[in-house]
């Protein structure tokens, strides 16, 4: 609805001036008399001049009448219904909140997702990081391995190459006598020691062990043990000790060999 310039409220009996504003009839009527000048009066808007008295018609000829208007003219306006404009405002504002809404969720969304950026950049720097790491740890164990395969390659193949298919290590007396060649030329010492070991092995092996008691065994267990085998029983002969002979009866030793090193020759009368 239309406002009235002068109170800024809805037009009330509106009537409009020559220079086309309309006001209220109370409005432009107190701005005109609140004038010093009684024939003319400036718009309140524009400031236009336009007059206020009129001439007596009884003055002038007819044919003049028609173009003799006043310069207030009331107006007849047609009003239309705000009911329509109140019903669009209403669905503007819930449109508004509706809109305001999926602002605010998709602004929490936004938000996560960036949280969850940042988390996803942070986790792919550290994973290259080890990454590199390990690359790097890498790198070095390949070069600590091909400076022991040149360091022990050859001794390597040379074991691999004695070695037969079913994993027993060939003989071969070549290998050996080198093998021997060269521990004597680093370990002299170890070579001479081991040589003089091996020379007194048969007499070590000449030497008799003592014979060790047989544990006692039942009788049952002997006699079953009898009879499954087929073997012929044993014979157990006592062995007569040197104290339980007479003086006659003992026999010379003759201190020469390694059984008899130890032992005293008996004197014998003759």
């Amino acid at each position: 609805m239309a406002e009235c310039g002068i109170c800024l409220e809805d037009l009330e009996m509106p009537v409009c001036i020559p220079c086309g504003h309309v006001y209220c009839e109370e409005c432009i009527r107190a701005h005109i008399n609140s004038g010093n000048d009684a024939l003319k009066s400036p718009c309140p808007s524009c400031r236009s001049v336009f007059h206020i008295a009129m001439p007596d018609l009884s003055f002038v000829p007819e044919k003049y009448h028609d173009f003799m208007v006043p310069s207030v003219r009331k107006l007849y306006m047609d009003i239309p219904s705000t009911s329509p404009l109140i019903a669009e405002i209403e669905q503007l504002k819930k449109r508004v909140a509706t809109l305001s809404r999926d602002r605010d969720t998709l602004m929490e969304k936004c938000e996560g997702y960036m949280a969850a950026s940042h988390r996803y950049a942070d986790e792919e720097r550290a994973a290259r990081m080890q990454a590199r790491a390990a690359e790097d740890g890498k790198s070095q164990m390949q070069e600590k391995y091909e400076d022991l395969m040149k360091k022990y390659g050859t001794h390597l193949n040379q074991c691999l190459s004695q070695t037969s298919p079913d994993g027993r290590k060939r003989k071969s007396r070549g290998n050996a006598e080198n093998s021997r060649v060269s521990l004597y030329a680093e370990h002299p010492s170890l070579v001479v020691e081991s040589e003089m070991k091996l020379e007194e092995l048969p007499y070590v092996l000449q030497t008799p062990a003592r014979p060790k008691r047989a544990l006692p065994r039942s009788s049952m267990t002997s006699t079953l043990q009898l009879e499954e085998s087929h073997d012929p029983l044993p014979r157990f002969v006592k062995r007569q000790r040197y104290s339980d002979v007479g003086p006659a009866s003992q026999t010379r030793r003759c201190g020469q060999c390694e059984l008899c090193k130890g032992v005293t020759k008996p004197m014998t009368s003759d």
